[in-house]
C-alpha cells in the first residue's frame, strides 16, 4: 500500500513520531504516575499515560507537514483545558505550540491562562535542568536508560520461546537513505538485511523452511491480502515467515505495531498478528495498561522498523525481503502468484544447497 499523499505525514512517522512518543510517554511529569489524580487542583483534565503517544505522535505529523522538516522535541508539559505543550527547536529556532484536545490542531503563540495565573510566553524557555522538564539530550539519555532495563518480572516463569530483543536502540544505519523509486547497492541490500535480522519479529512456519522477512503495517490491506497468500505456504511447512510490525499508514499503526510485541513470548505475539490482522483496534489493549516500561521498550524497537523500512526505495508496504542465489532481495509482493513465485524459488534453492 502505498504512504498516505499527505506530505511527510507518513515520513514525519517513521523516521521520528514514535521515538518522540517514547520519550514523552515515559518523562511527561512525575505526576503521570498517577494519572487519574494529576491536575485535580488546578482544574486540569487527567491525562492517561496511553494519550501521551498519541500526542505526541499527532504533533509530529502536524509539524512536520507545516515545516517539511523533522521537529526536535526538547520538552513537553501538559498544558491548561486538555492541551497538551511542546517545546520543539525547528531549523533551530526555539518555538512553543498548544496541541488542541481534538488532536488535529496545533496553535503557536501567547496563552493567557488562569489555571497557571501567567502568560505562556511563545518564546522557548532557557533550559533548565528540573524534574518536570529535561532538555534534549537528558530525554534521550533518560529514555535510553529505562528502555535497556529488565522490566515485568511476570515473566520469569514463562517458558515459551523469548524473541531476542534488537541489539542496540541507538544503532545508525551505515548507509544513505536512497530516493523513491531508487535502487539500492548490493552492498547497501546486505547492510540492509544484516538490520533487519536484528528487528523484534513476529515468527510464523516452520523453523527449517526457508526464511523471509516481512515489514507489515497492520492498517494496510495489501499487508492483509499478502499475509493471507503467506498462511497456504506457512501452513503447509514450506515457508518461514518473520513479520517485522511497522507503523507507516496511521497514527494507530505504530501504536498497533507495538503492542504486537510487548509480549516476550512468540506464541503470544502470533495471537496479536491475528488479531490486528483482522483489521481490529488497539483500544482493548491500550485500556488494559500494560507495563510502562515494555510499552517504553516496544515503541523504542518499532521506531528502530520503521527507520529501518524508510531505506527501502519505495518505501510502501508489504516489503518483502530475503536472500536467494546469494544476493539480498527487497521486493514489494501482494498477489498470490508473485508469492508462489518467491516460495518455489526458494524451496529450489533449499534443494540445491
Amino acid at each position: 500500500m502505498k504512504l498516505k499523499n499527505k506530505p511527510l505525514s507518513a515520513i514525519a512517522l517513521c523516521a521520528a513520531a514514535v521515538f518522540s512518543a517514547a520519550i514523552i510517554y515515559g518523562l511527561v511529569k512525575d505526576d503521570l504516575k498517577h494519572p487519574s489524580e494529576f491536575g485535580s487542583n488546578n482544574g486540569e483534565v487527567s491525562h492517561q499515560q496511553n494519550d501521551i503517544a498519541k500526542a505526541s505522535m499527532a504533533a509530529q505529523t502536524l509539524l512536520l507537514n507545516t515545516f517539511k522538516t523533522v521537529p526536535e522535541f526538547v520538552s513537553v508539559n501538559i498544558g491548561p483545558s486538555q492541551t497538551w505543550l511542546f517545546h520543539v527547536k525547528i531549523d533551530g529556532k526555539d518555538r512553543t505550540f498548544f496541541l488542541l484536545p481534538d488532536g488535529k490542531n496545533l496553535i503557536e503563540g501567547n496563552l493567557l491562562t488562569n489555571s497557571v495565573g501567567e502568560q505562556i510566553l511563545k518564546e522557548h524557555p532557557k533550559p533548565q535542568v528540573a524534574s518536570t522538564e529535561l532538555t534534549s539530550n537528558e530525554l534521550k539519555k533518560e529514555f535510553l536508560t529505562k528502555v535497556g532495563k529488565s522490566v515485568d518480572n511476570s515473566d520469569k516463569e514463562n517458558t515459551d520461546e523469548i524473541v531476542e530483543q534488537p541489539k542496540n536502540t541507538e544503532q545508525q544505519l551505515p548507509f544513505k537513505l536512497p530516493e523513491r523509486n531508487t535502487i539500492l547497492t548490493s552492498k547497501d541490500k546486505g547492510l540492509f538485511f544484516d538490520r533487519t535480522e536484528e528487528l523484534e519479529f513476529i515468527e510464523v512456519g516452520d523453523k527449517n523452511a526457508p526464511l523471509v522477512y516481512v515489514y507489515f503495517d497492520f492498517n494496510c490491506s495489501g499487508c492483509r491480502i499478502a499475509k493471507k497468500a503467506l498462511n497456504e505456504f506457512t501452513d503447509t511447512n514450506q515457508l518461514r515467515v518473520r513479520y517485522i510490525p511497522v507503523g507507516v499508514i496511521q497514527q494507530e499503526s505504530a501504536i498497533k505495531a507495538a503492542y504486537s510485541i510487548i509480549p516476550k513470548s512468540n506464541d503470544d505475539r502470533t495471537i496479536l498478528l491475528e488479531y490486528f490482522s483482522q483489521n481490529k483496534t488497539a483500544d482493548e489493549l491500550i485500556q488494559k495498561k500494560a507495563p510502562k516500561e515494555r510499552v517504553l521498550k516496544a515503541l523504542a524497537s518499532i521506531s528502530e522498523s520503521n527507520k529501518t523500512f524508510m531505506f527501502t526505495p519505495k518505501k510502501l508496504t508489504p516489503v518483502f525481503t530475503f536472500k536467494l542465489n546469494g544476493e539480498v532481495v527487497i521486493a514489494n509482493l501482494t498477489s498470490k502468484n508473485s508469492i508462489r513465485d518467491m516460495v518455489e524459488r526458494l524451496n529450489k534453492q533449499e534443494m540445491s544447497l
